[in-house]
């Protein structure tokens, strides 16, 4: 399908395309030192801020917390601001800017 601002279904991926990209403009600025409000972190240098973190993983790797699922696929990176994780994925034929909780996803 082409994209056409002038078509209904297009006009609203436009929208979504600019929410989607003032959303990730205003992460970083709006970011505590343990957010993760962007691809590769606050200052995109990989490097966290965390403290307390293991200096070898367990032989079993970490404990998985939680799994995202439902949100389609894709190959986005995430964003943590908060309690809130980022992403988006392609489902049902378009593509999706998701909100999920950092606590239980």
């Amino acid at each position: 399908m082409k994209f056409s601002a002038t078509r209904p279904e297009g006009k609203f991926m436009f929208k979504q395309a600019v929410l989607f990209s003032l959303l990730v403009c205003c992460l970083p600025v709006l970011a505590s030192s343990t957010d993760w409000p962007q691809f590769r972190g606050p200052n995109r240098d990989d490097i966290s801020a965390e403290t307390g973190l293991l200096k070898e993983w367990p032989a079993a790797g970490p404990k998985l917390l939680w799994k995202g699922t439902g949100i389609g696929s894709g190959y986005s990176t995430v964003s943590v601001v908060g309690k809130q994780v980022f992403t988006m994925g392609d489902k049902g034929g378009s593509s999706n800017v998701f909100g999920l909780n950092a606590e239980d996803g």
